[in-house]
């Protein structure tokens, strides 16, 4: 957890600071920074957002990993972990106060505590980058509600500034209050006079199609294509964004911020702390250089590795079957790992890579826009065309009305064929939930010991959070926790 105790520890001194008064807040020496004093030109809010935007690093690449990945039927439910934190999600079976819903609910409440101050002392400036800076600071704000949403159903909406005491009196929000708010947010931005840029000129800065993508996303994940909809054509009809030729090329360092990205996580392997750790579990690294003492794995499930078409070139690219040992010099047979950020690229340190994590790829549109237009008429030509680009691009042969016969038949061909295209990427625990493929799929998956349990579907609010709140009429748990 290398950057989240820095992050906390921000989080609560913005808290802390704000919450004292214009009076006390003036006594400050003027060489002292506060929030009373920071906040006062473009440059000190830039800096501000800056560090929002290093709250994303460690969200993506270690907690949104281990949320997602091993929820679903991609990993394994019993190999290769270092400790519990993931073998008990893969296993449905971690409580309350576990690290990894501690540490997503903390690390987006920071985030949304430093932006939400940025809005508020700028609102009162006149500058030329006022609108932009707006504009990220709503647009990570929007994106930290989705992550709390989608992970923990109905949360405290908070639009403001808080102290400490009266954050311990806002309630749940409903689930459906939040993403009307998030989906606003996101479609606001989406207009240009908002602050977000057309061209990716700023790399890791939101543009107007990030807004369009993500409005989109989360219109889908509620089931509702017709939302969703022109926001993904917005995005095609550009004409900025393309599918890379070769699936190899999406996740080398030398391609990050290409025309296949349409909004992505920064990370940069020669400054410390500010690397990429998720493609360090592979087999190669952690057996050269051990994880306190241990040999800490991300493996992969049998079942996705048995997924694969024979001659699917993307197999190789995600998932290394087995593992020569530095050890002794034998090879290891039948353990499966991810290696997809891996492959091609080379670390700074165990823990530090350049390649970046995208939150949404240009394919991912794409398929998504296929999947509608299927739901729209069948068969649909068009959305034929994109799942056939997609096989096409990983060397498998295209498909027609001959072989997916029917409209429920094109849907389970294109939520296999996601599963694939985005195996370790986070995607596949969604796409089961929002189908509501879930039950069927984990069910039959799951192995006896480790049932799956529909209860799992959100995880839990962090005990300590309930423990501090100490009112279940204003912040209650999820079922099963």
């Amino acid at each position: 957890m290398k950057k989240f105790k820095i992050l906390l520890f921000s989080l609560i001194i913005s808290i802390t600071v704000y919450s004292c008064d214009e009076e006390e807040l003036n006594l400050a020496p003027i060489s002292q920074l506060t929030t009373g004093n920071f906040y006062q030109s473009s440059a000190q809010i830039d800096q501000a957002l800056t560090g929002a935007y290093s709250g994303l690093n460690e969200l993506y690449d270690e907690m949104m990993i281990r949320a997602a990945i091993w929820r679903g039927d991609n990993s394994s439910q019993t190999n290769g972990y270092a400790n519990n934190l993931e073998l008990n999600i893969s296993q449905y079976n971690e409580n309350a106060g576990s690290q990894v819903s501690t540490d997503i609910w903390n690390t987006c409440y920071a985030i949304i505590s430093r932006v939400n101050l940025v809005i508020d002392k700028s609102t009162g400036l006149d500058y030329a980058e006022k609108t932009s800076h707006l504009g990220q600071a709503r647009f990570l704000r929007a994106l930290m509600y989705y992550e709390l949403v989608r992970h923990f159903g109905d949360v405290p909406l908070v639009k403001k500034p808080v102290g400490l005491e009266e954050s311990f009196t806002i309630s749940r929000s409903p689930s459906s209050e939040v993403y009307t708010f998030v989906t606003s947010e996101f479609e606001a931005l989406a207009d240009v006079s908002q602050g977000l840029s057309v061209n990716q000129n700023d790399k890791g800065r939101p543009t107007i199609y990030s807004a369009f993508g993500m409005a989109a996303k989360a219109y889908i994940l509620q089931g509702n294509y017709s939302s969703a909809k022109p926001h993904l054509k917005s995005i095609i009809d550009s004409g900025k964004f393309s599918m890379q030729a070769n699936y190899a090329d999406i996740f080398m360092e030398a391609n990050d911020n290409g025309p296949h990205v349409v909004f992505s996580v920064q990370y940069d392997k020669s400054v410390a702390g500010q690397g990429n750790a998720q493609p360090q579990q592979v087999p190669k690294m952690a057996a050269e250089i051990p994880l306190n003492g241990v040999t800490r794995r991300q493996t992969v499930s049998e079942d996705l590795y048995n997924s694969y078409e024979a001659g699917d070139l993307r197999r190789d690219l995600t998932v290394q079957n087995g593992y020569t040992s530095t050890e002794d010099g034998e090879f290891v047979a039948d353990e499966l790992f991810w290696i997809k950020y891996a492959k091609n690229n080379q670390p700074a340190t165990f823990e530090e890579w350049g390649v970046d994590i995208s939150i949404i790829r240009y394919t991912d549109v794409k398929m998504l826009y296929a999947e509608i237009l299927n739901s729209e008429s069948y068969p649909s030509a068009e959305a034929f065309s994109i799942l056939n680009e997609v096989r096409i691009r990983a060397g498998l042969p295209a498909v027609s009305s001959s072989d997916l016969t029917s409209q429920s038949a094109f849907l389970d061909a294109i939520i296999k064929e996601r599963r694939i295209e985005f195996a370790g990427e986070s995607n596949r625990w969604w796409d089961l939930l929002r189908t509501g493929k879930d039950q069927t799929v984990l069910s039959a998956f799951a192995l006896p010991e480790y049932p799956y349990n529909t209860n799992k579907r959100l995880f839990g609010i962090p005990e300590a959070e309930i423990l501090k709140v100490n009112d279940p009429s204003i912040l209650s748990q999820n079922p099963g926790y």
